[in-house]
């Protein structure tokens, strides 16, 4: 460059040349920098998000299958046992533990998934009667009758899959919009928990049964609770339960 000078106007223009070639490659070379940080800043902070959503959807599928073995067990005790021996309270207290806190991991992921997703108030009415059929469980329990639809097909039976498969395939998919305001979520939570949709679910899974009595006889045709309670429940249904298939 200091040659190119020496040359007066020509070498002039020479180094103008040079010093603007050298000007754009150094900010061609800061751009390329800075853009390819923030790009992969967004395509980390995204992944992230991905993992945490699928995170939070394997939470639900394990509160469900949580939720399903519990119902079994607890039909089984009340076919099974009379409702004033130990071992029937003993299983009742346990399973009556077991159902709140399933019910409550249901509650924390309705929060995340109010708080992180814009909601539709079809999403929130779902998302509502979800939280009250979760309740129905600990509510038979807390009776001290079974859990049953009667069939497969009836009404209550189906909507609850609805429900929960609506809610896995919300959680499964990508969130392409924006997060929500802290206000916008606070109104779809307080939405979806609203009581409101309590009465949809006050007889669901009742199936016309009463309250048992406790002159009830003990019938005790099964010994696997013996092996398995209480260190964990297994998902194991008894041999009359898996020749009949699905539990309503």
């Amino acid at each position: 460059m200091i040659d190119s000078l020496s040359r007066g106007p020509e070498g002039m223009d020479e180094f103008l040349k040079a010093s603007l070639s050298l000007a754009v490659t150094i900010v061609g070379l800061g751009l390329t920098w800075f853009i390819g940080n923030r790009i992969a800043a967004f395509w980390a902070e995204r992944q992230k998000r991905r993992e945490l959503e699928l995170a939070l959807a394997n939470a639900f599928y394990s509160h469900y299958g949580e939720f399903r073995a519990i119902w079994r067990f607890w039909n089984q005790s009340v076919e099974e046992l009379a409702a004033d021996s130990e071992e029937f309270k003993r299983r009742r207290e346990t399973l009556l533990d077991r159902a709140s806190i399933a019910e409550g991991g249901l509650e924390a992921a309705l929060l995340k998934v109010s708080s992180e997703r814009l909601l539709t108030f079809t999403d929130q009415e779902d998302l509502g009667n979800l939280r009250q059929a979760f309740q129905v469980l600990r509510e038979r329990i807390q009776e001290n009758i079974p859990i049953s639809y009667g069939y497969s097909e009836h009404q209550d039976y189906l909507e609850f899959k609805r429900l929960a498969t609506r809610f896995g395939t919300l959680l499964a998919s990508r969130s392409s919009q924006r997060a929500p305001t802290p206000e916008e979520a606070f109104l779809a939570f307080r939405e979806i928990t609203d009581n409101k949709y309590q009465p949809r679910w006050k007889r669901a899974g009742k199936n016309d049964h009463h309250h048992r009595s406790s002159e009830q006889p003990l019938v005790n045709t099964s010994r696997q609770f013996e092996a398995l309670w209480p260190s964990h429940l297994s998902t194991q249904p008894s041999e009359e339960k898996r020749r009949g298939g699905d539990v309503c």
